[in-house]
């Protein structure tokens, strides 16, 4: 109940809080002195789980709560919840699910994105209709992705108070990076502060300068560095495609007819960008018959597009010859314009420089590099 402490000055009658999600959220109550300063604190704790509602009205039996503490379970989907209280304050964990297409179908209606697919972005913009202040925890992807572009342009309507980047650290065994996000739509402020768990990073961030609409999405950990670099940059050269067919099922390790094409995979591509490397059973090979009934055969005989590894903080551009193709772990950049990078412009993608400006550009991002509409805008024109 921190969060009731530093918004609360005098002792006051809280309106209702509600804690959604709850078998992943932490226990703040206690006997403790965190509530002291609220005369009256009103909970409502809701859960889709029956069992899980049994196991915290025994854990927060009346017995064991303070005095000013009072709890109202509810055994609901929060998404079919409704209230005509004023909620001060929403916390909640809500599942990272993708929705089929007739859930998504119901939800869309009164949603300010109308491209979301994932249950928690449909979880946060109901919790903003309902309380003057949201806790969430989410995909750390909502601060890049193509499908949250809406969302983030919904809550820079708001006072973003905090960004918690929790990384990898938040569940146990999943890999998932996650943040915590808490929105006001009472406090009127130019900051947000921003906390890596993982990179030991706080700042107090202008909010303008973060989220700057000139920028494909918010980077929360820009400063004077990656500015720096971004000046020596045109960025927005390319558009990207990543080939989604090619399987370890349906090529090989081996070139069983003279007619195979090779395949081209991110660790064939040398660190500096200027060799591509042969890797005893890991090089790769599909049959040209089968290859052309696929996307990525149109650029088979190209050679006037870029190749760049996914998922990796060793960024590196190479030019494609003709003859190969890549499969999914290499993202093929086609230029929008007629360009042609030099062989100076290209090393510079693989300068110890320009990967630690990528991985501010990137947010630290451990789960989410593949480089897609949004991101590959940082794949530009050397200037310097």
């Amino acid at each position: 109940m921190n969060f009731i402490r530093s918004q609360q000055q005098e002792p006051t009658e809280s309106s209702p809080l509600l804690a959604m999600g709850t078998s992943r959220n932490p226990r703040p109550l206690g006997r403790g002195g965190c509530q002291q300063n609220v005369k009256k604190i009103n909970l409502i704790v809701i859960d889709i789980d029956s069992e899980m509602i049994d196991v915290l009205k025994v854990l927060y039996d009346k017995k064991y709560l303070p005095s000013n503490v009072s709890i109202e379970f509810v055994c609901q989907d929060f998404m079919d919840f409704t209230t005509d209280k004023t909620i001060d304050l929403i916390i909640g964990n809500p599942p990272f699910i993708k929705l089929s297409t007739q859930t998504i179908t119901t939800y869309l209606t009164s949603n300010y994105n109308k491209q979301a697919t994932n249950l928690a972005e449909f979880f946060l913009e109901k919790a903003l209709t309902m309380a003057d202040y949201v806790s969430f925890v989410m995909p750390k992807n909502l601060l890049n992705t193509p499908e949250y572009a809406l969302t983030r342009q919904l809550l820079s309507q708001y006072s973003i108070l905090k960004i918690l980047d929790i990384g990898e650290k938040g569940f146990k065994g999943v890999l998932i990076e996650t943040i915590n996000i808490l929105i006001s739509k009472v406090d009127k402020t130019n900051f947000v502060k921003v906390h890596s768990l993982i990179e030991n990073i706080e700042k107090l961030q202008p909010k303008n300068y973060i989220f700057d609409e000139k920028l494909p999405y918010w980077v929360i950990y820009r400063d004077d560095f990656f500015d720096d670099v971004a000046s020596k940059m045109i960025f927005g050269q390319f558009d990207v495609f990543r080939d989604r067919q090619i399987t370890n099922s349906n090529s090989s390790l081996t070139k069983k007819s003279n007619t195979d094409i090779r395949i081209v995979k991110s660790r064939n591509i040398d660190d500096t960008g200027t060799v591509l490397i042969d890797i005893e059973q890991y090089d790769a090979f599909i049959d040209n018959a089968l290859l052309q009934s696929m996307a990525v055969a149109k650029f088979l005989n190209r050679d006037d597009v870029y190749m760049t590894p996914n998922m990796t903080y060793k960024p590196r551009l190479m030019k494609k010859s003709k003859g190969y193709v890549v499969n999914g772990s290499v993202a093929i950049l086609t230029p929008k314009n007629d360009i042609k990078l030099s062989h100076r412009q290209m090393a510079y993608i693989a300068s110890d420089e320009y990967c630690k400006f990528y991985k501010i550009a990137r947010n630290h991002q451990t789960r989410s590099l593949n480089i897609d509409n949004a991101s590959v805008y940082w794949f530009g024109i050397y200037q310097g």
